[in-house]
């Protein structure tokens, strides 16, 4: 009888030893201090603005408080257009007036914050979708010859900064180029009459221009 109860205790006692060493034991089923690295706090409110001088800003909210372990290296905002990466800024904003969005409109962007040390954190989940809707440029007009060069008149709204013009001989793109006058020379046309037409390229929040009335050019 006293064999039966000692041999218990024992078995008893190892049970209690095997329980104790699993609690402890990190890598028994993510007990302990193990677990999935926690993620960074999404970005809120994404929303547009404009400036002057053509400058279009996606603006957005990032997390707060910044996890203190990653304070120091910092936080990378990447930046999502129809799922398709744009661009990264430690910024709040960018300016996407010089961007150009490919595929139909709406354009749906999305933000994540993006740890620059990835041992203490994940990238957060993406932001909620925002859309910008992006409308038309006016064509321009009155192309016409101003001695050697081909040249046109952009039209005044909205600010336009340096968007490039695309240059059209015979329905054929030709080249883009930035600005309201071109050597006529360079188009490289063959001699003969060439129709003409000129459209502003499609930047930030607005599309392609219609092409411009077609412009006769005779080359010698």
């Amino acid at each position: 009888m006293k064999k039966k109860i000692i041999t218990l205790l024992v078995i008893l006692i190892m049970a209690m030893a095997t329980v104790a060493f699993v609690a402890c034991d990190d890598t028994a089923g993510g007990g302990g201090g193990g677990g999935e690295t926690p993620r960074l706090g999404t970005p809120t409110n994404v929303t547009f603005s404009v400036a002057t001088g053509g400058r279009h800003y996606i603006n957005w909210t990032p997390a707060t408080p910044a996890p203190p372990t990653i304070e120091v290296l910092g936080i990378d905002f990447r930046i999502y257009a129809d799922g398709e990466f744009v661009t990264q800024t430690t910024a709040s904003r960018y300016n996407i007036g010089s961007t150009v969005f490919a595929g139909t409109d709406p354009v749906e962007f999305t933000i994540v914050a993006n740890p620059r040390i990835t041992t203490h954190f994940q990238s957060s989940l993406p932001s909620a979708p925002a859309t910008l809707t992006r409308t038309p440029l006016a064509a321009p007009t009155g192309i016409r010859t101003l001695t050697t060069n081909l040249t046109w008149t952009n039209p005044s709204t909205p600010a336009l900064g340096n968007w490039p013009t695309r240059i059209y001989a015979d329905g054929e793109f030709v080249l883009e180029h930035t600005g309201s006058i071109f050597p006529i020379a360079s188009l490289g046309l063959p001699a003969g009459t060439h129709s003409i037409t000129v459209a502003l390229a499609a930047r930030g929040p607005h599309l392609q221009s219609p092409q411009s009335i077609a412009y006769n050019l005779t080359i010698a």
